[in-house]
């Protein structure tokens, strides 16, 4: 009685052993597409400043295994190019969607003041435009992203041909749990 006892142990110390060596690995697929998420990381380097964690990046990687970063920037820039055309031409209500109540109002407030003081813009285009992630902050599945835009603009005004280099930093927000996947613009700033 003991002995079959121990006999059954013992069998279910190997099976178990047996099981942990097949079920505790990773098998070739998952082991590729760590790789490519990896390597996917990597190439994306090119678009962080320096100061941006690795840990940060990761973390929205936790939150949306199908994020990519090189997507969310060039996302980023349409809706900078979008944004700036709307508000150069005083039609900021067209893309209300896009900003948070604060930024909305402030866009406003600064159209109302650019009536009263500036010429008219004829034709106003976004030469250039580069972008980079300067900074991520996740606070549980609420995401902060800043990105710094550095664009060539250009108003062409009845006699004159105005162009500058403009430097913007903006902050997008969205909740990773949302069913939506826009982001919003949350703060404006320049430098």
């Amino acid at each position: 009685m003991y002995i079959d006892i121990i006999l059954f142990a013992i069998l279910a110390a190997v099976l178990a052993t047996n099981l942990y060596k097949v079920l505790g690995k990773k098998t070739i697929s998952e082991d590729i597409a760590s790789t490519k998420k990896n390597m996917d990381i990597e190439e994306d380097k090119n678009i962080f400043s320096n100061e941006v964690m690795d840990y940060s990046q990761k973390q929205i990687i936790n939150l949306d295994k199908d994020f990519s970063f090189s997507v969310f920037l060039d996302g980023a820039k349409s809706a900078f190019n979008l944004i700036v055309n709307a508000y150069k031409n005083k039609k900021i209500q067209n893309v209300k969607e896009f900003l948070s109540p604060e930024v909305y109002d402030n866009f406003n407030k600064s159209i109302s003041k650019i009536n009263d003081k500036e010429k008219t813009v004829n034709t106003f285009q976004i030469v250039s435009l580069n972008a980079s992630i300067i900074d991520i902050e996740v606070i549980e599945k609420l995401v902060k992203i800043k990105v710094e835009f550095s664009s060539l603009q250009k108003n062409i005004l009845e006699n004159d041909n105005n162009s500058k280099e403009v430097k913007d930093i903006w902050v997008f927000e969205r909740n990773m749990n949302s069913q939506s996947l826009m982001w919003k613009l949350i703060e404006v700033s320049s430098k």
